[in-house]
């Protein structure tokens, strides 16, 4: 599997609800400095992840149109549209771009 394929999976793992209610393994894929602006503009760091996640209620969450473009030396851009569905709620699509810095995991 080539870097770009090993970007892809690991980003649709972290989607995944098995992977969202794991803490070992959102532990293992998160980098200790990891933050997230949310869609409100709030800023959610690992500790935060780590304990919202398992509880999280989303009933659809999936990426489409995925690309990934190495930015530096050991650091890549994973950008992808989320499509996302709360209970209650009709889906919505975001535009959605995280950070890849290769570490012992890859």
């Amino acid at each position: 599997m080539n870097t770009e394929q090993l970007l892809k999976s690991l980003e649709l793992e972290l989607l995944s609800f098995d992977c969202r209610h794991n803490l070992v393994r959102i532990n293992e894929l998160l980098a200790d400095d990891f933050f997230e602006c949310g869609k409100t503009g709030n800023m959610f760091w690992k500790k935060e992840c780590l304990e919202s996640l398992p509880d999280e209620k989303a009933k659809k969450l999936e990426a489409r149109d995925i690309i990934v473009h190495i930015l530096a030396e050991n650091i890549w851009q994973v950008r992808y549209i989320a499509d996302i569905q709360w209970d209650g709620e009709e889906l919505t699509s975001s535009f959605r771009t995280s950070l890849w810095r290769k570490t012992k995991l890859w």
